[in-house]
């Protein structure tokens, strides 16, 4: 079996174990920090970020979300190509409290 291969069906038994909240999911997601999510950047060059670091620019968003808000519970519209940064935004707006 490959590593991609053993890593989904750890990530897999993972999900089983828990609550399937998205707060489990953003755990295992995030659960090695040192993982390369390498985003191709404009078809000319590879932009990448390790999921330690989407993790943690996902919980400077989410302050500053929080911060400029104010409030919880409401829906933010999140518009983008498919990118690391959407992904921080998605995280962003939902440990923010609030609903992409």
């Amino acid at each position: 079996m490959n590593v991609i291969a053993k890593r989904i069906k750890r990530n897999s038994a993972a999900l089983e174990g828990s609550s399937r909240r998205l707060e489990d999911i953003f755990r295992i997601i995030f659960a090695e920090p040192d993982l390369p999510m390498t985003e191709a950047a404009a078809m000319t060059r590879k932009d990448i970020r390790t999921y330690g670091q989407i993790a943690e620019e996902a919980e400077t968003v989410a302050r500053g979300i929080a911060a400029v808000i104010g409030v919880t519970d409401r829906y933010i519209g999140l518009y983008g190509e498919n990118s690391h940064r959407w992904m921080v935004l998605f995280w962003a707006i939902l440990k923010s409290g609030n609903k992409p």
